[in-house]
């Protein structure tokens, strides 16, 4: 195996320790690195050319990729705010600029870094942060609603527990606990988060992938409100768009209401949402009619809106 596919299967960026011990010899690095086979990002840091920017960079600054860009790279559902969140060591020194080893990132007025301290101190040669990592470095720079969407996007996909996300929030301020237990591992979508926190913050009862007649739905308010929460990456092809119309008809036909928010009305236009939903709440339309919608109004305990 080669000395670039070595470090191509560490994650396109390796420290020169761990290189070493994969059983490249230290005179096989440097040929690779003269030749142009590797990269040197920082002292005893190397990468192959073409490996993710963003881990390139946060190594080159001097620490791990964390927060809102490690969860980009992870594939989790997060809000980018431009920035490149780095987490370096409490105690790290020489931190440099994420565009050129040569310059202090204190010198660099052009720099986007958004450096997160870690608690503990030393040397840690990881170049993505842990799920919870990336949680609590979230919380330190976005508000609740998006830190807890990457929470819940981890959870979703098995990256970690609520027992791990409870478990490292212990000690912490109560914020961080507070959203820890706010996070959900059934919403399958940023979107999807936000319509939950949001009504939920009104004591509005809804179920995330509830299922409805013959299939599951985005978020469920009480028994017959179904929200369809499409995120910034649906893509509506032919046969997904002839799919959700012919889910939505069953759905009318039995009865449900149905309402489809897009990104832009969750993320840009919400009061016009809430307001919506919360007189459907109001009206109570959102219950089976009858003596068991009245019942399940009183377990609810819905405010009167």
């Amino acid at each position: 195996m080669s000395v670039a596919a070595v470090v191509g299967s560490m994650g396109g960026v390796a420290h020169r320790t761990d290189i070493l011990e994969r059983g490249v010899t230290a005179h096989e690095l440097g040929r690779a690195r003269h030749s142009g086979e590797l990269l040197r990002v920082r002292r005893a840091w190397y990468a192959v050319p073409g490996a993710p920017s963003a881990i390139v960079r946060a190594v080159r600054v001097g620490g791990a990729l964390t927060g809102p860009s490690a969860a980009h790279h992870r594939g989790l559902w997060t809000v980018d705010d431009g920035r490149l969140h780095v987490s370096v060591a409490r105690n790290a020194s020489r931190l440099r600029s994420d565009r050129t080893r040569f310059l202090d990132l204190s010198s660099d007025a052009e720099s986007t870094v958004c450096v997160h301290w870690r608690k503990s101190p030393g040397a840690d040669r990881r170049i993505v942060s842990t799920p919870v990592e990336i949680f609590l470095h979230a919380l330190e720079c976005q508000n609740d609603e998006q830190a807890i969407a990457i929470a819940d996007s981890a959870l979703n996909r098995g990256l970690v527990t609520l027992d791990e996300l409870r478990e490292a929030t212990r000690d912490l301020p109560r914020r961080y606990a507070r959203a820890a237990a706010r996070a959900d591992p059934r919403s399958e979508s940023g979107t999807e988060t936000f319509v939950r926190l949001r009504l939920a913050a009104h004591g509005i009862h809804v179920t995330p992938q509830a299922r409805c007649g013959s299939g599951r739905v985005d978020v469920l308010v009480g028994e017959r409100l179904v929200i369809e929460c499409h995120s910034r990456a649906h893509h509506t092809g032919i046969e997904n768009y002839a799919r959700d119309r012919e889910r939505e008809m069953a759905l009318i036909d039995e009865n449900y209401l149905t309402m489809t928010l897009s990104y832009e009305q969750v993320m840009f236009d919400w009061d016009r949402a809430e307001s919506i939903i919360r007189g459907i709440v109001a009206r109570r339309d959102h219950l089976w009619p009858g003596a068991r919608g009245r019942a399940q109004f009183r377990k609810y305990s819905l405010p009167r809106l």
